[in-house]
C-alpha cells in the first residue's frame, strides 16, 4: 500500500547521531550528579544532627515528667488513704512547675477519687474504669506489667490533644506480706507544649517530621508521606516503649550545583548543531516505525479490517479477517469480494464501497454473519482514503462484532419489562386480593350454611374454587418479580433431579425418552427448592410440548467458570457457577419466537398455555443471581441453559415434620380483627364467630389500640395495608405494650422490605389474602395453643 513505502537510508543517519549525543549528554549528567551528591550527603548529615539534637531533648523531658509523677506514686505508696487536701498540696507543684502537665487523678481500686485540678473535672470523679471497656484494657496492661505506661496522643474533650501516662501503684503492708494492686494514679499531657519545650516546633519550619510508636505503628505526629522520600531514621527509647523519628527537608534532598546551569547551555548548543541531522534521520525512523505498529494494532485487534482499492481488489487484510473467511493473509491480497465470498454478499459488499466513494464520506453498516455457534451480528464502518491531491484511492473498512452488546440490550429489555409488570402487579394485587377474599369468605360461609341444598351448595363450591384460581394467578404474576431470597436452601441439583425423576418420566409420558448426564461432585447452590422444582418442570414440559410424535430430552450438569468478560454481559459476578441444561429434539424456535419466550403472558401453545412459565423461569434465574441463556435452529431441536453461582455452604437435611392441627372450637379466646375493608372484615369475624371465639371487629388501626386500653385480648388478627397506621407498626405497639397478645398479620401484597423494618417473625408467618378459612383457623387455633 503506498501508506506504507518507507526510504531505506534513515537509519545509516540516524543511529550514529543519537549514540553520540547520548554519550555527551550522559557525561554531563554525572559530572553534575557527583557534585549534587555531595551535597546531598551534607544536608543529609545537617539533618541528622538536628533530629539528634531534639531525640535527646524528648527523652529528657519524657524521663523528666515520669520522674515528677513517680515523687507522687511513692507518697500514695506511702498514705493509701491519703486525703483530697494532701493530694493537693503534693500534685499542686507538679502542675505549677511543669505546664506540659495538664491534670492529674487517683483511682483506688480503680475508680477516680480525686483530680486536680477539680474545677472543669467533677464529672469525671466517681469514674469506674471498669465500666470503660478501652481504658480498661491499658490499665490491665500497667498492672501486669507493673511498669507505668504512656499512650497517645489522644483527642481531649477540653480541646487539643494529650498524651494519658498511668502509673499502678502496689502496697505492701508488711515487710513479709504480698504487695496487693492498690489502683491508678494517671496524667494528662499536652501534646503541643510537651512538643514545643522539647525544642521539635523550630525544626518543623524547615523538616518534615514524623514520629510513630515502634511497637505499635501508631503515629504519634506527622504524615506518613515522610516515610516514602528517604527519611532520616532515628530510635528513642522511653521507660515505656520506644519512638522512631523519621525527617525529610521540605525542600527535598536534591541540592544543585550552579555549575550545572552550565552545562544545560552547553548542551543546549550541542543540539543545536545535530538537532537538523536528527530530525531528518528521524523523520525516516518514525515512517518506518508507523508501519509496523499500524500492523501491530490492526493484526492484535478482535475487529475484522482490510482496505480494498477502487477496483474492488484487496490490498490489506489483518490477521482476523483473514481467520474468518479461512485463508492466509498473503493470498487475500489482489483478490475481490467475488473471490471469497458467495454472490449475493459480494454484491451487498460492493453496493456499499461504491456507495462510500459516491458521497466520499463514512459511512455505517450493518450485518448478519451466520457462525458455527449461531448469528453474530456486525457494525461496518466504511470509510474512503484519499491522495494528496483529493482522489479516492481506496476504501477501509472495520467490521465489530456487536452481538454480545446487542445480547445485553436485550437482556437490559426483558429485565425493563420484568420491572414494569411488578409496578403494575404491586400496585393492583392489595385490592383484587381483598376482593376475592371478601368472595372466598362469604363463599365459604354460604358453603356451611347450605349444607342441606346441594345444588346451591355446587354454586357456592364453583365460587370458592374460582377464588383459588385466582389466587394462584395472582400469586404467579407476583413470583414474576418478589425477591424471595430469605426463603433459599443450599441444595445439590443432582440430588433434587434425582428425587423428582418419577414424576418427570409420568409427566412427559413414554413418548419422551428421558436421558439424564449429571456430573459427580457437583457444586451446591442456594435457591428456593420450590421454585426450582418447578422451573426443571415448566422447561420439561415446554420441551414435551414443542416434541412432535417420540424424541429425547438430556438433562445434563456441569461444574463451569464465567470470566469477566462473559459475566459482564449478564450484569452477574464472574467466578464458580453450576450449570444446568435441558437439550431436547423438538421442532426449535425461530429468531423472533426466541427473542419473546421470556415475555409475560407470550405464549406458542394458543389457548393451553398462559404464557407465565418460562417469565417464571426467568425471574427466578434473576432472584438466584444466575442467568439463562437459550439456543435454538428450526427442526433441530432447543438447549435450555442455567447458570447458578456456586454455594459456599453445605446442604443441611431438614429432620423437621410439621403435623397439620385439627381445627376444635373455642369458647374462651378473644380475638380483636381490624381490616379497613368493611365487607371483609364482617366476612372474617363471621367465620371466626361460627368457632364460638369472642369477635370484636374495628377498621382501623387507632381503634384497636383503643380497644386494647379496656379489654382483654387473646389474639390480634390485622390487615397490613391501612390508612394512617399499617399492620406494622400496630403489631410494634402491640408487641412492646401488650406483649401476652398473639399477633397475627394479613395482606393482599407482601412487600419484602418490610421484613428490614419489622419482626422477622411476624413477617415469616404473613398469611397472603385470599385466605382459605381452615388454613386461617388452624394458623390462629396454633397461636392461641402456644399462648396456653
Amino acid at each position: 500500500m503506498k501508506i506504507f513505502k518507507l526510504p531505506h537510508y534513515g537509519k545509516f543517519i540516524l543511529y550514529p547521531l543519537v549514540f553520540v549525543s547520548l554519550i555527551l549528554l550522559g557525561f554531563i549528567l554525572y559530572i553534575d550528579h557527583l557534585d549534587s551528591e555531595k551535597n546531598t550527603q551534607q544536608l543529609r548529615h545537617d539533618v541528622l544532627n538536628d533530629v539528634a539534637e531534639v531525640k535527646a531533648k524528648l527523652e529528657g523531658n519524657i524521663s523528666s515528667n515520669m520522674q515528677l509523677i513517680k515523687g507522687l506514686v511513692i507518697s500514695v505508696t506511702l498514705e493509701p488513704a491519703m486525703s483530697e487536701e494532701k493530694f493537693i498540696a503534693l500534685s499542686s507543684p507538679l502542675l505549677t512547675n511543669n505546664p506540659q502537665i495538664q491534670h492529674i487523678a487517683i483511682a483506688p481500686n480503680l475508680i477516680i477519687k480525686y483530680m486536680n485540678p477539680k474545677a472543669g473535672n467533677e464529672l469525671a470523679i466517681g469514674i469506674d474504669y471498669r465500666d470503660i471497656p478501652d481504658q480498661l484494657i491499658a490499665i490491665n496492661k500497667v498492672r501486669v506489667s507493673r511498669k507505668l505506661n504512656m499512650t497517645g496522643p489522644v483527642n481531649l474533650i477540653q480541646g487539643g490533644q494529650g498524651f494519658i501516662t498511668r502509673f499502678p501503684v502496689f502496697i505492701q503492708p508488711t515487710a513479709n506480706s504480698k504487695s496487693y494492686f492498690w489502683g491508678i494514679i494517671s496524667s494528662v499531657i499536652n501534646v503541643d507544649v510537651f512538643f514545643e519545650q522539647s525544642g521539635l516546633n523550630p525544626l518543623l519550619k524547615n523538616l518534615n517530621i514524623r514520629i510513630l510508636d515502634s511497637t505499635t505503628q501508631h503515629l504519634i505526629l506527622g504524615k506518613d508521606e515522610v516515610s516514602m522520600f528517604d527519611p532520616v531514621i532515628l530510635t528513642m527509647s522511653s521507660p515505656f516503649s520506644q519512638w522512631t523519628i523519621l525527617a525529610t527537608p521540605k525542600s527535598g534532598w536534591l541540592v544543585n550545583s550552579n555549575k550545572f546551569i552550565f552545562r544545560i547551555k552547553l548542551f543546549i548548543i550541542l543540539l543545536f548543531i545535530l538537532f537538523p541531522l536528527f530530525l531528518l534521520s528521524r523523520t525516516f525512523e518514525e515512517i518506518k516505525k508507523n508501519k509496523h505498529n499500524l500492523q501491530a494494532i490492526m493484526d492484535n485487534t478482535s475487529n475484522f479490517i482490510h482496505v480494498k482499492n477502487t477496483q474492488g481488489k484487496y490490498e490489506f487484510v489483518n490477521s482476523e479477517f483473514a481467520k474468518a473467511i479461512n485463508i492466509p493473509q498473503k493470498e487475500a491480497i489482489g483478490k475481490t469480494d467475488y473471490d471469497l465470498f458467495p454472490k449475493d454478499l459480494a454484491d451487498k459488499l460492493s453496493m456499499q464501497d461504491k456507495e462510500v466513494i459516491r458521497k466520499r464520506e463514512k459511512i455505517n453498516f450493518k450485518g448478519e454473519i451466520l457462525q458455527i455457534d449461531g448469528i453474530h451480528h456486525y457494525l461496518l464502518i466504511k470509510f474512503p482514503l484519499f491522495e494528496s491531491n483529493g482522489d479516492i484511492y481506496a476504501v477501509c473498512c472495520v467490521s465489530t462484532d456487536i452481538t454480545d452488546q446487542i445480547n445485553h440490550q436485550k437482556h437490559l429489555n426483558r429485565v425493563n419489562k420484568m420491572n414494569a409488570l411488578a409496578t403494575l402487579t404491586s400496585g393492583i394485587a392489595h385490592d383484587y386480593n381483598n376482593m376475592l377474599g371478601i368472595i372466598m369468605g362469604y363463599s365459604e360461609l354460604l358453603q356451611l350454611n347450605l349444607s342441606d341444598q346441594p345444588k346451591l351448595l355446587g354454586y357456592a363450591n364453583n365460587i370458592n374454587d374460582s377464588c383459588a384460581r385466582g389466587s394462584n394467578l395472582t400469586k404467579k404474576l407476583l413470583n414474576l418479580t418478589q425477591d424471595k431470597g430469605e426463603s433459599n436452601e443450599i441444595v445439590n441439583i443432582n440430588n433434587l433431579i434425582n428425587k423428582n425423576q418419577d414424576l418427570l418420566e409420568k409427566t412427559l409420558t413414554s413418548r419422551i425418552q428421558l436421558t439424564y448426564e449429571l456430573t459427580n461432585d457437583l457444586w451446591p447452590i442456594s435457591v428456593d427448592i420450590n421454585d426450582l422444582e418447578d422451573v426443571i418442570i415448566n422447561i420439561s414440559i415446554n420441551a414435551m410440548h414443542a416434541i412432535d410424535g417420540s424424541g429425547q430430552l438430556i438433562i445434563r450438569t456441569y461444574n463451569d467458570q464465567l470470566s469477566e468478560e462473559q459475566a459482564s454481559i449478564f450484569d452477574v459476578k464472574c467466578g464458580d457457577y453450576v450449570l444446568l441444561t435441558f437439550t431436547d429434539t423438538g421442532e426449535g424456535m425461530t429468531e423472533e419466537v426466541k427473542e419473546r419466550i421470556f415475555d409475560p403472558f407470550y405464549s406458542t401453545k394458543g389457548e393451553k398455555g398462559t404464557g407465565l412459565g418460562l417469565s417464571l423461569v426467568f425471574n427466578f434465574m434473576k432472584r438466584s443471581h444466575g442467568i439463562i441463556q437459550v439456543t435454538s435452529k428450526l427442526d433441530c431441536g432447543s438447549c435450555f441453559s442455567l447458570y447458578f453461582p456456586r454455594s459456599p455452604g453445605n446442604i443441611k437435611n431438614k429432620t423437621h415434620i410439621e403435623i397439620p392441627l385439627t381445627i376444635e372450637k373455642n369458647k374462651n379466646s378473644t380475638i380483636l380483627v381490624v381490616d379497613d375493608e368493611p365487607a371483609l372484615l364482617h366476612a372474617t369475624s363471621e367465620i371466626l364467630k361460627r368457632q364460638n371465639y369472642h369477635v370484636i371487629s374495628v377498621n382501623s388501626a387507632n381503634q384497636a389500640l383503643e380497644i386494647l386500653k379496656t379489654q382483654h385480648i387473646d389474639l390480634l388478627l390485622s390487615d397490613v395495608i391501612m390508612p394512617n397506621m399499617d399492620g406494622y407498626q400496630l403489631s410494634a405497639i402491640v408487641k412492646e405494650n401488650y406483649p401476652t397478645v398473639q399477633i397475627q398479620l394479613v395482606s393482599g401484597f407482601t412487600d419484602q422490605k418490610k421484613q428490614l423494618k419489622t419482626d422477622g417473625t411476624i413477617h415469616e408467618q404473613l398469611l397472603l389474602k385470599p385466605i382459605n378459612s381452615q388454613i386461617l383457623l388452624q394458623r390462629l387455633q396454633k397461636l392461641l395453643n402456644k399462648k396456653i
